[in-house]
């Protein structure tokens, strides 16, 4: 398809809340009337001109919140960027493409004919009076809650006489592939009972607009069954205004940014006011506009320009409400409301807590459960309601975590998370809520990755079921146990005095020891070790990061000091000539001889001793402490009885 038809809607190709569109009698003199929307501020201006004042609204502007399409001048005339929706459920905008190369009708058909049955020729060139480049539709409420729908138009050529209808039907209406043709989902004979074409007609030359309201109906009389008949009720609330001078614009007109003399109209209608002239009860659902042209104002011209049909969710004169499931995992949750406004929302069973005025659902005050949410508004004399359903969900309780900690190059980690039974891990680089899910289950390769603490978050759910709040897990990887060790050995043969005094640096948290000897025993859990004999002591260090030591610390002790002497007795009683004899003196040891009982003075000098019980002290250096060992050997010196002799004498008996 060559055509060039761009529905704008601010992000969304499809309208949310659409646009009713007439012209109305249009005088060769220009006159200017308001529509009394609320938006933009002041009501909106239908004067032929787009440009808003400084007290009522328009198309475009610059006083703030005056206008219903943003400007972007960077964009050329015939680019759809160049004008946005400011409210894309309310405002649109169509660009079809003119003076060739454009989609007509072709073959004759007429506008009552069943759409199935109409031809396209998707590149031809319409006719100038019929040929349209923009479509501009805005929908808004006044302050009585009536529906009022803006259109605009242009057409190549003003002379002569023009007709533009507005089609607005109820079910889906399409191009076939080829754009040769349509496919209609209406089943009254191509449409929907009920269905409205909105018909303008400009005659003696564009200067004078003439407007027809048309409704979907039973018509025995017709080969279809069905007809559209025109409601010749009074009308309600309508006016129009067309350009009478020229007039600048920043859309684009036909490729050049000015519109000539009756070359561009608009028109208001307030589409509540029509439903009051029947039952003020009816309302549709639009689901279709199409927008087309003929050359001619007779009911039976034969069709010329379309514009593509356009998809739209559009209630006139009903409602319809809707909440996003996602939004109910939200702390709270915004009505979707297209139709009319200004009712107030309700709901059923208790437990939902609803903002009766706006329809907004606070989820932090409300019961998870299914509730019906109601609401009423009026049209007219007629109060009307709609109800949908929403379900409240749990939020899923969130995951079971543990922190970890693993020694550098201990390999590929896995975070210690645990899901409740029945949920789903979801895995988040960061806490963002915006952040999307990680695609796959992280892993930490201690090997690779710096020392450091290292975190991810997680959350779970499960079908039905909010998603739980995001949690931190963390690994951190530490440096490997640094282990450093004062020995003392054993200061002489066989005592018991050695220690093994450790300095623990690297992992994390606490340490737990275990000591062993070599008889693999486990003989202490502290961190130093004293009073040890000699021997081999085995300990294991262990960190709350995983990482473990091992080593095995030996005690020695010195060799033995020794010392063995031999002593001869005095040779008489009293006699003070014994000796000693010191020998079996180990290498580098030194001796004393003291006297037991004595004052401890070394005799060692001496070469004769008297008799007593003398003890040889030997000592030498310790060979692993500072000090000295030392080892004794005592002798005795003995003496002979004494020898005595005792004598009696007689004296002579005389003197000689």
């Amino acid at each position: 398809m060559k055509q060039k038809t761009t529905f704008l809607t601010s992000g969304n190709t499809y309208l949310n809340q659409v646009i009713l569109a007439l012209m109305l009698i249009i005088s060769t003199a220009s006159f200017s009337q308001v529509a009394p929307v609320l938006f933009p501020n002041g009501g909106f201006n239908i004067d032929g001109n787009l440009d808003s004042d400084t007290s009522v609204g328009d198309w475009l502007g610059t006083r703030p919140n005056s206008f219903v399409f943003d400007i972007y001048p960077a964009f050329p005339f015939g680019d759809a960027l160049r004008a946005s929706p400011v409210t894309a459920v309310s405002t649109f905008r169509v660009i079809d493409a003119y003076d060739g190369n454009d989609d007509i009708f072709q073959g004759g058909g007429k506008y009552t004919d069943d759409p199935s049955t109409w031809k396209v020729n998707p590149n031809a060139k319409s006719g100038g009076k019929g040929d349209i480049n923009n479509v501009l539709l805005h929908v808004g409420q006044d302050n009585t809650g009536d529906q009022w729908v803006i259109v605009a138009s242009d057409r190549l050529v003003t002379t002569g006489t023009s007709y533009l209808d507005f089609e607005f039907l109820q079910k889906p209406l399409t191009y076939n592939n080829t754009t040769t043709g349509f496919i209609t989902h209406g089943l009254d004979g191509g449409r929907t009972v009920g269905d409205i074409l909105i018909s303008v007609s400009y005659t003696n030359g564009g200067s004078v607009a003439t407007v027809r309201y048309y409704e979907w109906e039973v018509d025995a009389t017709s080969a279809l069954g069905f007809n559209y008949i025109e409601n010749t009720s009074v009308l309600p609330t309508r006016f129009g205004a067309s350009n009478v001078g020229t007039v600048s614009t920043n859309i684009g007109a036909f490729g050049v940014g000015q519109y000539t003399a009756n070359q561009f109209v608009e028109a208001a209608i307030n589409i509540s006011a029509f439903f009051e002239t029947g039952d003020p009860c009816d309302g549709l659902t639009i689901g279709t506009i199409l927008v087309k042209t003929k050359s001619s104002d007779a009911p039976t011209a034969a069709l010329d320009d379309v514009v593509a049909p356009i998809p739209v969710r559009l209630n006139l004169g009903t409602a319809e409400i809707d909440y996003a499931d996602a939004d109910f995992c939200s702390p709270s949750a915004s009505v979707s409301l297209l139709g009319v406004e200004g009712g107030t929302f309700s709901a059923s069973p208790s437990g939902l807590s609803i903002d009766s005025l706006t329809g907004e659902i606070d989820l932090d005050s409300s019961t998870p459960g299914t509730y019906t949410v109601t609401y009423s508004f009026t049209t007219g004399t007629c109060p009307k309601s709609v109800t949908t359903s929403v379900v409240i969900p749990e939020t899923s309780p969130i995951p079971n975590t543990i922190n970890e900690n693993f020694c550098k190059n201990a390999g590929v980690k896995n975070y210690n998370v645990t899901a409740t039974p029945g949920y789903t891990l979801n895995y988040y680089a960061t806490n963002n809520s915006a952040d999307s899910p990680l695609t796959t289950v992280p892993v930490l390769d201690t090997d690779s990755a710096p020392i450091g603490l290292y975190t991810v978050y997680v959350s779970q759910n499960k079908t039905g079921s909010c998603e739980s709040d995001r949690v931190p897990v963390t690994i951190e990887i530490t440096s490997a146990l640094v282990v450093s060790e004062s020995i003392t050995n054993v200061a002489c043969l066989g005592e018991s005095n050695g220690a093994i005094d450790l300095s623990v640096s690297g992992g994390s948290g606490a340490y737990v020891f275990e000591w062993k000897d070599s008889s693999n025993i486990v003989i202490a859990t502290t961190e130093d070790l004293s009073g040890l004999a000699a021997g081999a002591y085995t300990v294991t260090i262990d960190s709350d990061s995983d990482c473990s030591f091992t080593d095995t610390y030996t005690i020695t002790e010195p060799v033995a000091v020794t010392v063995s002497a031999e002593s001869t007795n005095v040779s008489c009683n009293g006699a003070a000539d014994g000796t000693i004899t010191v020998s079996g003196l180990s290498a580098g040891a030194t001796y004393t001889i003291t006297l037991d009982g004595g004052d401890g003075t070394d005799l060692s000098g001496n070469t004769t001793f008297a008799p007593g019980t003398y003890t040889i002290t030997a000592s030498a250096a310790n060979g692993n402490n500072a000090g000295t060992c030392e080892a004794t050997a005592s002798v005795t010196i003995t003496e002979p009885v004494a020898v005595t002799v005792s004598a009696e004498s007689t004296n002579v008996s005389c003197n000689g």
